[in-house]
């Protein structure tokens, strides 16, 4: 079994679509844990195959991909079933045919075996994409006034993913997001020449995107399981890019560390913060005073 679809770039695509792929065939065959996952392959995107394929962007790949196979296998099994029904008219009652033996059957008899489709983002099909993603997290960090470096001690993350189609991956496309978001709070400042509006900050001497050092020391994301949603895809939810905005609480943790460093430096005033906080703006903002660090 061969699927094509508009791509996979590390995000696990490929994953949730062999698995609706196995789930949906399998329901040629009366098979409720649908066919082996092992029998699916994928091909690289090729135009001649899909001449108008979409781009992956706006955490809508998973849903538009699985939505699409789904409509793909759907037709097949509708092609499929004389040849199901003839194949158990033979066999023991309650004996299933196997996918092999199907498509050897569907073969001789002329079934087309090739299936495309295609979902659009625009009304009526888009309002299956049209939701709202609920989340929250709690996060605790740690500030050092000298070096205004910021440690991220723990993230305790709850995202609705409705009935997720994978968790394992779900998960991963919470922790990725919510790290491109740290970055963006604490890392990622660009800086610009004041006269001919050059990029200054053109590598990693200058521009700092996350690393290992600002992964939580204690990382925890745990899916929220609404039972009670029917609409989406397979009544799921996207994960890829909602989970970056939680990483405000620790642009906001990161604001009740410097108030309280201020407080000890004797100072009670507010003070105005610009994202990222980078280490200079931290160590800036923080108000220590010599006569907190004692004897030189």
């Amino acid at each position: 079994i061969n699927a094509e679809y508009m791509g996979e770039i590390g995000q696990g695509v490929n994953t949730k679509v062999a698995q609706v792929t196995a789930y949906e065939l399998g329901k040629a065959l009366g098979l409720e844990t649908g066919i082996p996952i092992g029998m699916i392959r994928f091909a690289d995107i090729d135009t001649s195959v899909m001449p108008n394929a979409m781009w992956t962007g706006g955490s809508t790949t998973s849903e538009g991909s699985v939505q699409t196979v789904a409509k793909c296998c759907q037709t097949l099994v509708e092609r499929l079933a004389p040849v199901v029904a003839k194949i158990k008219s033979g066999k023991a009652e309650g004996e299933s045919p196997s996918w092999q033996e199907v498509c050897m059957t569907a073969k001789f008899v002329g079934i087309n075996m090739t299936a495309q489709d295609r979902v659009s983002g625009s009304l009526p099909l888009g309002a299956t994409f049209a939701y709202c993603n609920f989340g929250a997290c709690v996060s605790r960090v740690e500030i050092d006034v000298l070096t205004g470096e910021t440690k991220v001690i723990s993230v305790d993350m709850l995202y609705d993913c409705a009935k997720s189609l994978n968790p394992c991956v779900d998960v991963g496309q919470c922790e990725g997001g919510f790290m491109m978001g740290l970055g963006r709070v604490l890392r990622e400042f660009e800086i610009l020449h004041q006269h001919n509006g050059r990029m200054e900050s053109d590598g990693t001497w200058e521009y700092k995107p996350p690393m290992t050092q600002d992964v939580p020391i204690k990382f925890n994301i745990e899916l929220y399981n609404n039972q009670e949603y029917n609409k989406g895809v397979m009544s799921s939810k996207c994960s890829g890019e909602p989970p970056l905005v939680l990483a405000t609480s620790v642009a906001t943790a990161v604001r009740h560390a410097l108030k309280s460093a201020r407080q000890n430096a004797g100072l009670n005033d507010f003070v105005e913060l610009q994202l990222p906080m980078t280490p200079e703006v931290i160590a800036k903002s923080a108000g220590t005073q010599l006569s907190q660090l004692g004897a030189l």
